[in-house]
């Protein structure tokens, strides 16, 4: 299993305990805690090549995100704007 697909997993698996209920975080935030949690999974040279631009460990904590969102754990503030405000409940 892959850095990225390994941060995932932590992240879905743990619930991002690192965060608290009830506090909101935008998506700059939560690269910021993830990347001081797990600064050993977050390559910034993996680099996804349908864009060539999007770090992997980024689009793999969005992809925790969504499974938490639709475990309960997690939703978003704005869910009809692309703010990427989040909050834990």
């Amino acid at each position: 299993m892959k850095s990225f697909q390994i941060l995932k997993k932590n992240l879905v698996d743990n619930q991002m305990p690192f965060w608290q209920q009830g506090v909101e975080l935008d998506m700059w935030q939560i690269y910021e805690l993830v990347n001081t949690v797990y600064p050993f999974l977050c390559d910034p040279t993996l680099i996804r090549p349908q864009d060539g631009k999007t770090v992997k460990w980024k689009h793999y904590t969005r992809f925790a995100l969504e499974d938490l969102r639709k475990t309960g754990v997690l939703k978003k503030v704005n869910p009809g704007k692309r703010d990427g405000r989040w909050v834990k409940i």
